[in-house]
């Protein structure tokens, strides 16, 4: 289908949706949390019996992998914004939610598009997600000053049951659907896309409200994201030369805490989440010759 094939041009559409109608963006901006399940479960019904199978190919090295990235690095994040007396700022929170969370689901697409064989970016993705609930906890109390661990557990319980959850409810549909053929999963394909530009479209309406508020402001969160997700790319593929490693690395999942922390809390994040889109969707383009170059 023309939309799984121009997806990319169709998650753009939805940025520029998301900014010229506001009024229909704030509409969907209240379903945000519903819409990141629905993606989760029709990515695991897309990716299917591969999601359990990329577990296998973990070995000991992605454990401590995956605790470095998503343990070490926020409360290494936390630490300096402690000594720096910015502890509170809603960038900061941005920062570590975004390497608290995961591998985002379509990370093995990703790294075969970039040259890498998107076998260990799965298993990272399943490792990540299942580590989620427990490298989360330590992180979510430090980033609320040291305060509410109770709060923290709830967090992470809440993330295991609803993302294992939608999750699981994507593989039971693909197993209960039997063979599914290459144009059923092109139409998958399609779907996600449009429910990933509905979703981005859902953000926009926080990023215009931080335009509107302060143009400095929104373009210091855009360097922000790109510096985090470009930039954690980058010192990744340097220290491990795999594709697979440094788009895992930039590329994560923080929409997650969009399910188990309030509205409230995740007001302050979301025009850093809608610029984070941004990089995430420009990843292909711009780090395509980094890697092609240095594997060359």
């Amino acid at each position: 289908m023309l939309i799984a094939r121009q997806a990319r041009w169709v998650l753009v559409a939805g940025l520029v949706a998301g900014i010229a109608f506001p009024s229909v963006a704030a509409v969907l901006t209240p379903w945000l949390r519903w819409m990141v399940l629905a993606i989760l479960a029709l990515t695991a019904f897309r990716i299917g019996p591969g999601l359990v199978a990329g577990l296998g190919r973990v070995a000991g090295r992605d454990l401590s992998l995956v605790l470095g990235l998503q343990l070490v690095l926020p409360l290494l994040v936390i630490a300096v914004a402690g000594i720096a007396g910015v502890s509170g700022h809603p960038l900061t929170l941005s920062l570590v939610l975004m390497l608290a969370a995961p591998s985002i689901m379509s990370a093995p697409a990703l790294c075969q598009m970039l040259g890498g064989t998107g076998a260990r970016a799965m298993g990272l993705l399943v490792l990540g997600s299942i580590a989620l609930p427990v490298t989360v906890v330590p992180v979510l109390w430090l980033a609320f000053g040291g305060a509410g661990f109770v709060e923290a557990v709830r967090a992470a319980l809440l993330l295991a049951l609803i993302v294992g959850g939608a999750v699981g409810a994507g593989l039971v549909l693909r197993h209960l659907s039997g063979a599914v053929g290459a144009r059923a999963l092109v139409r998958v394909d399609a779907a996600n896309a449009l429910l990933l530009a509905v979703f981005v479209v859902a953000l926009m309406p926080a990023v215009a409200a931080t335009w509107s508020e302060s143009p400095v402001r929104l373009l210091s969160w855009l360097g922000a994201a790109f510096a985090a997700n470009i930039g954690v790319q980058l010192v990744a593929w340097r220290w491990s030369g795999s594709v697979d490693v440094a788009v895992v690395a930039g590329n994560r999942n923080m929409s997650l805490f969009l399910v188990a922390l309030d509205p409230v809390t995740m007001a302050p994040v979301l025009a850093f989440l809608g610029c984070y889109q941004i990089p995430m969707f420009l990843t292909p383009l711009l780090m395509a010759r980094v890697y092609q170059k240095e594997r060359g």
